[in-house]
C-alpha cells in the first residue's frame, strides 16, 4: 500500500480505489485525482497536501472554505455544482500525518462531474471562444453574488496582504535591495520596468482609504482553470477557494489577465503577447450579467485599472520570487529562469494594457450600462403585469 492510498483510507469515502493520478497544474499545492469504484459506478476526488509554506494555518484556511461553500450551498439557485469538501473519518476537514518528521496536512474534494476546464485560451477551440470567455466571467460573477452577504467570520486571512500591491511593492524593494542570492544584475530592465509605474500600486487602496470602493469578498485567484465548465448542464462551477478573503475588484481583474493573452503565462516568445478584445468583451458581459447590481459606479469605472495593476503585480510577485531564489511558485527546472520568464510574459501583457485602457474602458463601461439597462426593462415589464 503507497502513501497516497493510506491517505485515501482516512477519509469517508466508499469504494474500491483503483488510480492515482498526479495533476500538475498548480502552482502551490501537491494534487492527485483517485478514483474509486463503487456499487457499479465511478466516483473520483482531489486530494491535495497543502503547502504550508504558503498557507500557514491549515486549520484556519479550511474553515473559512467549509462556512463559505455551505454560505455558497444554501443561496445556490443556478444549478452549478459548488465545491464539497470531503471529512475525514472522524469527521475533520484535514488528515495530519508526520512523514519522517515533517508535519503534512491533507484534504479531499469531490471532483466536480461532467465538467471541464482549460489551463488557458490557446486551449480552447476556436469556435467557443467568447462563449467560454462569457461562462468565465458568468461564474465568477455569481461566486461574487452567492457571497455578497457572507457574514463576517472572524478568521485570519490566509495569506497576507494578497493582491495588496502597495505592500508587494514595498517587499519587493527590500528583496530587490538585499539581492539574497545574487540574481538582481540578471532582471535590471525588469525591475526598472516595475519602479517606473510605482503611482499605480497605490491606488486602490488610495480609492479604499477614501470611502469610493469598499472590500469585498473575492476569490482571488480568478484563472481559467479555476473554472469548471459543463455544457450539459449549462452550468459553471468555481473552484480552488483558498485565497477566498476580502478584496478589492481582484476577481475580474485577474480573471480579464488570464482570458485575454490567448498565449498564455508560460509562452516564451513574448511578441505572442496580444489582448483579445472579443474575448475581454465576452467575459465582461457575464461577469457584468450577475454583478451590475453589485458593484457601485467608481469600481466598475477602474476595472480597467485593476486588470493594469494586477499584471504588473504578477509579474513582480514572479520577478521577485526569481530574485529569491525560486522559493514560492513551483517552476520547472528544466524551464531556464522560469520564473523570469514568467515575469516578462506578464510585463509584456501590462504594456498592450497601457497602450489600449481607454478601449477597455470603453467597453466595460458600455457593457456594464447596457446590463443595467436590460434589467431596468425587465423589472419595468414585470411592474407593468403585476399591475395590470
Amino acid at each position: 500500500m503507497n502513501k497516497i492510498e493510506k491517505i485515501a483510507n482516512n477519509f469517508n469515502i466508499k469504494g474500491k480505489l483503483i488510480e492515482i493520478k498526479e495533476l500538475g497544474g498548480g502552482n502551490i499545492n501537491r494534487t492527485y485525482l483517485l478514483t474509486f469504484f463503487n456499487q457499479g459506478s465511478i466516483d473520483r476526488y482531489i486530494f491535495q497536501r497543502i503547502n504550508t509554506t504558503v498557507f500557514n494555518e491549515p486549520h484556519n484556511l479550511m474553515q473559512r472554505i467549509e462556512q463559505v461553500t455551505t454560505h455558497m450551498k444554501n443561496k445556490q439557485t443556478n444549478g452549478a455544482q459548488v465545491l464539497q469538501v470531503i471529512k475525514t473519518n472522524d469527521n475533520n476537514t484535514l488528515h495530519v500525518i508526520n512523514d519522517n518528521g515533517s508535519v503534512e496536512y491533507w484534504r479531499v474534494y469531490e471532483q466536480i462531474k461532467d465538467a471541464i476546464s482549460y489551463n488557458d485560451m490557446s486551449e480552447v477551440p476556436n469556435g467557443i471562444k467568447e462563449e467560454v470567455a462569457f461562462k468565465i466571467g458568468q461564474a465568477f460573477g455569481n461566486f461574487l453574488k452567492l457571497v455578497s452577504d457572507y457574514p463576517e467570520d472572524g478568521l485570519k486571512d490566509p495569506i497576507d496582504n494578497f493582491h495588496n500591491t502597495e505592500y508587494i511593492y514595498q517587499e519587493f524593494l527590500k528583496d530587490v535591495k538585499r539581492d539574497p542570492v545574487k540574481r538582481v544584475a540578471s532582471c535590471q530592465e525588469e525591475i526598472d520596468f516595475v519602479i517606473q509605474r510605482e503611482k499605480l500600486y497605490y491606488l486602490l487602496n488610495e480609492l479604499h482609504k477614501k470611502g469610493l470602493i469598499p472590500k469585498r469578498l473575492n476569490h482571488n485567484d480568478t484563472k481559467i482553470n479555476n473554472v469548471l465548465i459543463c455544457w450539459e448542464t449549462n452550468c459553471s462551477s468555481v473552484i480552488d477557494l483558498d485565497t477566498v478573503m476580502p478584496g478589492m475588484l481582484s476577481d475580474p481583474a485577474d480573471a480579464l489577465r488570464s482570458l485575454i493573452n490567448e498565449a498564455g503565462e508560460e509562452e516564451k516568445d513574448l511578441s505572442l503577447i496580444d489582448i483579445n478584445f472579443d474575448i475581454l468583451k465576452s467575459f465582461v458581459e457575464g461577469y457584468a450579467s450577475e454583478t451590475h447590481d453589485v458593484l457601485n459606479e467608481v469600481e466598475i469605472k477602474n476595472i480597467a485599472n485593476a486588470l493594469h495593476i494586477i499584471s504588473l503585480e504578477l509579474g513582480m510577485r514572479f520577478l521577485n520570487d526569481y530574485i529569491n531564489g525560486d522559493v514560492y511558485f513551483r517552476i520547472n527546472p528544466k524551464i531556464e529562469n522560469h520564473n523570469l520568464q514568467r515575469a516578462k510574459v506578464q510585463f509584456q501583457l501590462a504594456k498592450k494594457i497601457e497602450q489600449n485602457k481607454k478601449i477597455i474602458e470603453k467597453i466595460i463601461n458600455s457593457v456594464y450600462l447596457k446590463a443595467k439597462n436590460q434589467t431596468k426593462s425587465k423589472q419595468y415589464i414585470l411592474d407593468n403585469k403585476k399591475s395590470s
